[in-house]
């Protein structure tokens, strides 16, 4: 019987998780397992936004807000909240991230996982332009990767994420004591002594 590979290991655990049930993808599973286990973010449940289907009158709940910031211990310069499957106006997007600070607004990035199935056609090409068009328009940047890098580059995923959410990422970094796996290149550039590409 051959081995298992760790990330399929990792998408199958992660499936079992009822936790994770809102999920709907093999590549979301194991991005959020790896948000969760590797930087230490924790999972939101239910809705973070008041909005009706029109994207120009989304409003963040301060109560929800509120409640994320009381549950962060005193210690903690800053936390982060994955969301799954969250609507935004007529949308619903893979993960909402929202990274709070002790001190300071919230940062929030949509991140979207594309499986090649389904996001390969001319046509769902536009679709999710004009889509990401919207909810960028609406004040959520957006960040998207594919299956393949989220199955063979995670460490460069999750630094990405991290440095999209700002000081706010680099904070629960701290807060958490755990950083994005270095990737294959800065491993082999650290064995030359050059110093990592800043842009991953």
């Amino acid at each position: 019987m051959k081995p298992l590979d760790v990330p399929l290991l990792d998408v199958m655990l992660a499936a079992a998780d009822g936790y994770l049930s809102k999920i709907e993808s093999p590549i979301e599973h194991l991005l959020v397992s790896a948000l969760y286990r590797d930087l230490g973010y924790r999972r939101g449940t239910g809705t973070l936004l008041h909005h009706e289907s029109d994207l120009n009158r989304i409003i963040l709940s301060k109560e929800r807000l509120d409640e994320l910031r009381s549950s962060m211990g005193e210690r903690e310069a800053a936390a982060a909240w994955v969301f799954t499957q969250h609507p935004i106006g007529p949308y619903r997007v893979d993960l909402l991230i929202v990274g709070i600070p002790h001190v300071g607004p919230t940062r929030l990035l949509v991140v979207e996982c594309d499986g090649n199935d389904f996001h390969s056609s001319p046509e769902q090409i536009v679709y999710d332009r004009e889509r990401e068009w919207n909810i960028e328009k609406a004040g959520f940047p957006v960040i998207r990767f594919s299956g393949s890098e989220i199955y063979s580059r995670i460490g460069k995923v999750l630094a990405q994420i991290v440095r999209r959410l700002g000081s706010v990422g680099h904070d629960v970094c701290q807060s958490t004591g755990k950083y994005p796996p270095p990737t294959q290149v800065d491993r082999e550039l650290a064995l030359i002594g050059r110093p990592p590409q800043d842009d991953l």
